[in-house]
């Protein structure tokens, strides 16, 4: 069984002003077991954690609005965590997660750092080392950085 958890921890003014938003909506409610709803698969009451991930507009269609905790920023390109695929216009969230879609989005990770990270994998770099051949590193860092 979970272990009991005081979740109005904290103390500060801000932090308990959003503590007391958060547990008044039913999607965003957590007991203290920390089980509430999962952001990834709707499920409720299981273990959950929040957390912040980079979400594409597809995937949010898909997923609603209604458990995310706060949108953070908005981001012009990058890495989705729920497809895995790079796109514009991407949006900062702030959501619980429980451990399946956890595992999911880390798995995402793992194949990104498995395949060489940013400059192997993102459609970008890759159309760019096509592009200019294998002195393409050289090229895009020409009369770049420190001139000493």
């Amino acid at each position: 069984m979970a272990e009991k958890v005081k979740i109005e921890s904290g103390g500060t003014k801000i932090g308990s002003k959003i503590v007391d938003i958060h547990q008044k909506n039913e999607y965003t409610r957590v007991n203290d077991y920390k089980e509430g709803m999962c952001f990834g698969c709707f499920g409720h009451g299981i273990p959950v954690g929040a957390g912040v991930s980079d979400i594409c507009g597809d995937c949010a269609g898909k997923k609603g609005r209604e458990t995310i905790l706060v949108p953070i920023k908005e981001i012009v390109y990058g890495m989705c965590h729920f497809c895995g695929d790079f796109k514009h216009g991407l949006e900062q969230i702030n959501a619980r997660l429980c451990i399946k879609c956890t595992r999911r989005v880390s798995n995402h990770f793992k194949n990104y750092n498995r395949n060489g990270g940013m400059l192997e994998t993102d459609p970008f770099w890759k159309s760019q080392r096509r592009k200019h051949g294998k002195d393409w590193a050289h090229i895009m860092s020409k009369d770049l950085g420190n001139p000493r």
